[in-house]
This record gives C-alpha cells, sequence and structure tokens, in this order.
C-alpha cells in the first residue's frame, strides 16, 4: 500500500487517561489513521510478548513512575474500527524496565503524542493469529 501524508496531529493526554483508549477515541472522532510516535510518564503498564507458538500474548505489568523511553506505533483499522499497534519501552527510577508491545498504560503526568495521519485509510485485514496490515 502507498499513501500520503495528510496532516500532523499533536495528542496531549493527561494524568490518569489510559493511552490505548485514548488513542482508539481520537481516532474514531477523526476518522484517522497513520503512524505515531510519543514522549511522557506512566504510573502502570501492561505489556506483552507475543508468543507464536501459542498464538497470543503473554502479558506482564509494572506499576509506580516510569518514564517513557519510546513509544511507538501505528493506528490503522480494521472492519472500520480502529486498532492502535504500538510497542513500549518505559524505565522506573530504580531502573526496571517495561518493553514489549503495548497493552495498556495510565498516564502519570502528561504523554505527548504526534500522530502523523495518512492521506488514505490504513487498514488490517483478518489473519491467522495476527492482523497484517493490508497490501
Amino acid at each position: 500500500m502507498e499513501t500520503g501524508v495528510n496532516d500532523i496531529h499533536v495528542v496531549r493526554l493527561r494524568e490518569g487517561e489510559e493511552i490505548i483508549s485514548s488513542l482508539v477515541q481520537y481516532a474514531q472522532e477523526r476518522q484517522v489513521t497513520g503512524p505515531f510516535w510519543a514522549i511522557g510518564a506512566l504510573d502502570e503498564v501492561e505489556y506483552a510478548f507475543f508468543d507464536r507458538e501459542k498464538g497470543g500474548y503473554d502479558p506482564r505489568r509494572l506499576k509506580g513512575f516510569m518514564e517513557i523511553v519510546s513509544l511507538m506505533g501505528n493506528i490503522t483499522r480494521l472492519e472500520g474500527d480502529p486498532v492502535v499497534h504500538c510497542h513500549i519501552h518505559a524505565v522506573s527510577p530504580s531502573g526496571e524496565r517495561a518493553a514489549g508491545h503495548l497493552l495498556s498504560a495510565r498516564v502519570s503526568v502528561t504523554c505527548e503524542v504526534f500522530l502523523i495521519t495518512a492521506r488514505d485509510t490504513i487498514e488490517r485485514v483478518q489473519g491467522d493469529g495476527f492482523n497484517p496490515i493490508r497490501d
């Protein structure tokens, strides 16, 4: 699939907001898809690694203050609904790390998201164990 850039959105999430659901809502209200990246801080994160043999995720959870070192992903559509797929790397003051597929995260101070919206809708297709982007 080829598409161009439509616009750049700067989305500020506030303390207590959940990142994935907030981005799904934002995408639904504005009918946008595209790649994004973010920085900020969290007080709780659930992340996972994809287990190819099981065909599912192995979830893990961390609580307490963490800085987002890297958060990047994309917003696409699957059967018309927004899907947020992203990976996170966050670290606590003591050095505990959360790195992998982001399932949920609660903002502690702020989260600044930079979304590049695509000119055309980026869609996913139902797959076997995962839902790839449509060619």
